[in-house]
């Protein structure tokens, strides 16, 4: 009789992790696009990512004003390949209720950083300038074919050296968490 209990108990629990094991695993995985990469779409950004590359980096804050008749302000992204072959990277900065992004595109070669910006900034020698005209509470993200991109971003004073201000915006993952940040799941542990 004890055996048959203990059979039981086994086999209801087996049964009930066949039944949550896939229902965690999707839970952690983004809504997938046509392509597989993951859709962002809930958080304002255009879906899905450009065919072969994958979201490494989402941020927030984009400030774009480049008259003097307000304060200006640029947004700057660097991304360095720390990898061992050249890597396909595009950057996106979307302004508030905007359905299509500013994007630029590069080639990254080995140990060399990239710095893209909405306008021309006395500090930084930009790689990539993509002429946004006035961006406000923007948003962006940084798409590559490869993992080994650090990036950082960050608004600044463009018309300074040194900068008047300089604020750095933090990056997120696809998943919206800080980059490094293990996904964990947990499993109901059932006692009777």
């Amino acid at each position: 009789m004890k055996c048959h209990k203990v059979a039981a108990t086994w086999v209801t629990f087996i049964v009930l992790l066949a039944f949550a094991l896939p229902m965690a695993a999707n839970a952690q995985e983004p809504i997938s696009g046509a392509d597989g990469q993951g859709f962002i779409g809930e958080l304002g950004l255009a879906d899905p990512p450009s065919a072969g590359l994958t979201v490494q980096y989402m941020f927030t804050g984009v400030a774009n004003h480049p008259t003097a008749a307000t304060r200006q302000i640029a947004t700057s992204v660097h991304c360095t390949n720390f990898g061992s072959t050249a890597i396909q990277t595009e950057i996106q900065f979307f302004s508030v209720g905007a359905v299509v992004p500013y994007t630029q595109t590069a080639t990254i070669v080995v140990n060399r950083t990239w710095t893209f910006s909405t306008q021309n900034t006395a500090i930084f020698r930009e790689d990539s300038i993509l002429n946004t005209g006035i961006l406000e509470q923007g948003s962006g993200r940084i798409l590559a074919n490869n993992a080994e991109l650090i990036c950082t971003a960050q608004l600044v004073d463009p018309i300074g050296n040194p900068p008047a201000f300089m604020a750095r915006l933090p990056l997120f993952d696809r998943y919206g968490q800080p980059p490094g940040t293990r996904h964990k799941f947990y499993l109901p542990l059932i006692l009777k």
